[in-house]
């Protein structure tokens, strides 16, 4: 499941990047902040954005 692999790599030492599609915009290469059942927080566009998961249509984790 995306929220559990999301939550081991929050652990770890390394940062990651995601680019996330909801249904009304694109996120591209947003630092994860924080995830739980809710949704997910990502620093875009020198903000944090809250997402529920009902609105994300897509999370492609960035190399």
């Amino acid at each position: 499941m995306m929220l559990d692999y999301i939550r081991k790599q929050l652990a770890g030492p390394d940062s990651f990047l995601i680019t996330v599609t909801t249904l009304d915009d694109m996120f591209e290469r947003s630092g994860v902040i924080a995830v739980d059942q809710i949704g997910i927080v990502i620093d875009a566009r020198e903000t944090a954005i809250c997402l529920p998961w009902s609105a994300i249509l897509e999370i492609e984790i960035e190399d």
